[in-house]
């Protein structure tokens, strides 16, 4: 008996133990929705320390913009080819004016399911965005949006390639 009681004292200490040192950031609330992820490059620092002696990583500061693809394209209207992105087909079409790509206009996306159209359309333009700041078809992929943003550098690349 003597066992059982300091058993049930144990765990109740325990027990309470846990429920004093339970922190609210730990709680996880759950939603349903895909959730759509834009991974992008890290910023860079200047490596020097500011005047005050901290780390640049601290004190960022305004720097250049990576460079854009050094590839010159000739100018025209270029049709990526139509690329299997799982739930349906996708493909782009690449506008060139001197020698850069001005514009990407999704001709075809996934778009038959709810989920499908909520996805891509937050997704493409970023993806428009990358390959326009880039240069090129080397663009981040999206989470959530992976098969699309696969789908979308494969088109993109072929267009690209026609217009080299």
């Amino acid at each position: 008996m003597k066992q059982i009681a300091l058993s049930l004292v144990v765990v109740g200490i325990f027990g309470l133990y846990a429920f004093w040192n339970k922190k609210p950031e730990t709680m996880v609330i759950s939603d349903s929705r895909p959730k759509l992820v834009v991974k992008t490059k890290p910023k860079r620092f200047i490596e020097d320390e500011d005047d005050d002696n901290r780390p640049a990583l601290l004190a960022p500061k305004i720097i250049k913009s990576p460079p854009i693809s050094n590839k010159v394209y000739r100018d025209g209207e270029y049709l990526g080819p139509v690329t299997d992105a799982l739930y349906g087909n996708l493909q782009v079409k690449a506008i060139v004016k001197n020698g850069l790509i001005s514009d990407v206009i999704f001709l075809d996306y996934p778009q038959d399911r709810p989920t499908s159209r909520e996805i891509n359309t937050q997704a493409m333009p970023y993806l428009k965005s990358e390959a326009i700041a880039a240069q090129s078809a080397q663009v981040d992929v999206i989470t959530g949006a992976t098969q699309t943003s696969k789908a979308f550098i494969e088109s993109l690349t072929a267009a690209l390639n026609a217009a080299i």
